[in-house]
């Protein structure tokens, strides 16, 4: 009877296959040993522990990453700067396992009964690995050199004046013609350190998206008349940018799916309203959490107005 590695429901991740093939790794090797025809390859794989040592340590890797893979809702929204501290959390991670040459204790059990040259070549090869996943890094998060003054603005911590001066300098050098009153800002700064200090737990408590972090404080800051025009321009410079071009593919995915040879009459106002209800809502329940409590919009939806 085959073997079948499928789970009862879909794979998850990469690394939920990962770990079934290593739970299964005893059955496994007894039913290709069974099988009279079974690819030499698999079964030299499969003898081999030094394998068995590389699978394990591929998985504890892809625990490493998934440990930081972002949440469908957190995805959505990405903006540069998540993007970049994103990268820089995980390249900290990597040069502190390539210190250590982290490895795990399952595989350095499975390396005590292989011989010294295997060993050493195995290390060397997780070394290169470290090395390679660093670099690659590198390259590839030069391009948000840029973002990584305004990490602030994700508002892990409550902000001070000392992590603003560096975005400032960079906003008023990318938009020469918007003006950012440094006094008026100081003053604001100091009002969202104030709001924030005794609201970041409750936030990452439950998981609240930076964007929601600035909605709620800048809804505070508007019923309490406290000023945050300068606040503001340094934030939606921050968030605007996306992390990915995935956000933008998709809108204009969204977008011929609903202008559509049969919808060609659609006005550009309607195109803009539904596609700003679709990309900002992730469901029906959540735009109807929204509307119900609107009453001024509800009001308006049941009045001519609409046919105006």
């Amino acid at each position: 009877m085959p073997l079948s590695l499928g789970p009862a429901e879909p794979i998850g991740s990469h690394w939920d296959l990962q770990l079934r093939v290593l739970k299964l790794y005893p059955a496994l090797q007894s039913y290709f040993r069974s099988q009279g025809k079974a690819p030499n390859l698999i079964i030299k794989f499969l003898e081999n522990q030094v394998c068995e040592a590389w699978l394990w340590f591929t998985h504890i890797t892809t625990n490493c990453h998934c440990s930081m893979t972002p949440s469908k809702r957190w995805r959505k929204r990405r903006a540069a700067v998540h993007a970049a501290q994103h990268l820089c959390d995980l390249q900290e991670k990597l040069l502190e396992r390539k210190a250590a040459l982290f490895m795990g204790l399952k595989v350095k059990s499975i390396l005590a009964t292989q011989e010294r040259p295997q060993v050493e070549v195995f290390k060397q090869s997780v070394h290169t690995f470290y090395e390679g996943c660093i670099s690659y890094l590198q390259e590839w998060s030069s391009s948000f050199t840029d973002m990584k003054c305004f990490s602030w603005t994700l508002l892990e911590d409550p902000p001070g004046w000392d992590v603003v001066e560096s975005p400032l300098r960079c906003v008023s050098s990318k938009l020469p013609n918007i003006h950012i009153n440094e006094t008026e800002l100081f003053d604001e700064v100091t009002s969202v350190k104030t709001y924030t200090s005794d609201k970041i737990g409750l936030w990452d408590r439950d998981i609240k998206p930076a964007d929601e972090r600035w909605a709620e404080i800048f809804t505070h800051f508007k019923h309490q008349n406290v000023p945050f025009k300068n606040v503001a321009v340094i934030c939606q410079f921050a968030m605007c940018l996306p992390g990915t071009n995935a956000s933008v593919e998709r809108i204009f995915s969204l977008m011929n799916n609903t202008w559509t040879n049969e919808r060609n009459r659609l006005g550009l106002e309607t195109l803009k309203a539904l596609l700003i209800t679709r990309v900002n809502f992730d469901g029906c329940s959540e735009f109807h959490a929204r509307l119900v409590d609107n009453h001024s919009l509800l009001k308006k939806i049941h009045s001519n107005m609409k046919y105006a």
